[in-house]
């Protein structure tokens, strides 16, 4: 973990494979790569199509409700200064299903 190089690569990896443990879904995948994986799964028991935003505000670690709100708003940001545009969330990562 003090090795910079190494921790990248190894925060890439596990990023890479929560995003594709929910399907590409970039709100889930940084809820869990901030609080885990099994705590994500928990949170959608009976989410029953609730939207996006409700579900990250019903997060219930501070920490983790910040993390994915920043995530979101950051790839807004830098996707705007970089010339590239991005939405807030893609169709598929609007409404939740219990899963």
């Amino acid at each position: 973990m003090l090795d910079p190089d190494k921790n990248i690569q190894l925060g890439a990896a596990y990023l890479s494979q929560v995003h594709s443990q929910f399907n590409g879904n970039r709100v889930l995948a940084s809820a869990a790569y901030n609080a885990g994986a099994g705590r994500v799964r928990q949170w959608l028991r009976g989410a029953d199509h609730l939207s996006f935003d409700v579900w990250v505000e019903s997060i219930p670690f501070d920490e983790t409700r910040q993390y994915v709100q920043n995530v979101l708003s950051y790839s807004v940001i830098y996707g705007q200064k970089l010339n590239s545009p991005q939405p807030l969330v893609d169709w598929h990562e609007r409404y939740f299903d219990d899963q």
